[in-house]
């Protein structure tokens, strides 16, 4: 089971009439992208959609009402209070004034911004990041490729990890593997790695779409550099068996963040908000409770088994 299927998600799927081809594609956060190189689809992709609004040779099955946005339509559809799921160039998000970024991300719409192969201008997660290209008279999305994704690693290997030294990830490694890098910064993670030989990277895949690129191209010059399988830190924190009594059940949806990373984040401060112990603040030095812990009451759960499993393993040698 990937990190990812512990997520709420909706589905879209598109079924031409006339003979049945379709394609689809499972949403999990605020932001989806479906990129794809110069004359290879997306924008054709994307004209087709709109056009179907009109024509109608499209089913569309989905949770959600589909829509399309341009630059002229696009404050309208944010006054819409109703869900909708809002297909637009991803230029037409990411390079708004920021009062109408602020509008944006505070909507309670589902955004699918088609973009270019090579750039990533959201924090999309990695699981909401498809490729589009024209196949004969139809269409073929697929998930991008993905990025060595494991939880299975070795206590001797080296830790890359997205945060600072003594922050988040680390502060909780540290007393159980020795051999660190901290890039200080998501994008910071793909000039890291130009450093070793190998590795496993603790980066927040629920939100590494700015960075996405560059470590997809570090990782296909070097096949021995993995990601450990977790949306975010948060997550491990949050399926902690520390906070079993703590967890919330069913309160939020990932949907209602702008990214995973926030969700779990907003998880955390909210399930955690009466215990001053455990009690959790993003950004801030993590409370006494989770360095007094041991490895089990911290790892032992689905998002940290591989983690434990290091360190068992080093026990055993």
């Amino acid at each position: 089971m990937h990190s990812h299927e512990e997520l709420e998600y909706t589905k879209i799927c598109f079924i031409r009439k006339s003979d049945k081809k379709e394609l689809s594609i499972t949403l999990y956060s605020h932001y989806s992208c479906i990129m794809g190189d110069s004359g290879i689809g997306k924008t054709c992709f994307f004209e087709t959609i709109a056009e179907n609004e009109v024509t109608n040779e499209i089913e569309v099955q989905s949770d959600y009402p589909i829509i399309t946005a341009t630059v002229g339509n696009l404050n309208g559809i944010l006054d819409i209070p109703q869900r909708r799921i809002v297909f637009i160039d991803e230029s037409n998000v990411f390079g708004q004034q920021q009062e109408l970024m602020e509008k944006i991300n505070a909507s309670q719409h589902l955004f699918v911004c088609i973009g270019r192969a090579f750039t990533c201008n959201g924090d999309y997660p990695l699981q909401g990041i498809y490729t589009v290209h024209i196949d004969g008279d139809w269409f073929s999305i697929k998930r991008a490729e993905e990025l060595n994704v494991t939880r299975q690693f070795s206590r001797r290997q080296t830790i890359i990890t997205e945060s600072s030294p003594n922050r988040s990830e680390h502060e909780v490694l540290k007393p159980y593997f020795e051999h660190f890098i901290c890039a200080g910064g998501r994008n910071r993670i793909q000039a890291k790695l130009l450093r070793v030989k190998s590795g496993i990277v603790f980066a927040d895949l629920g939100n590494i779409g700015r960075a996405y690129h560059m470590l997809l191209k570090r990782i296909r010059n070097n096949a021995d550099i993995y990601f450990y399988d977790y949306q975010s830190f948060e997550q491990l924190l949050y399926d902690s068996p520390l906070l079993e009594q703590c967890r919330l059940a069913g309160t939020k949806s990932n949907f209602d963040e702008i990214t995973v990373e926030r969700y779990y984040s907003a998880l955390l401060e909210e399930c955690t908000s009466c215990c001053k112990e455990l009690k959790y603040v993003h950004g801030k030095p993590l409370a006494c409770g989770y360095s007094c812990a041991s490895a089990k009451e911290l790892f032992e759960s689905k998002t940290g088994q591989g983690i434990l499993d290091a360190v068992l393993e080093e026990s055993i040698c």
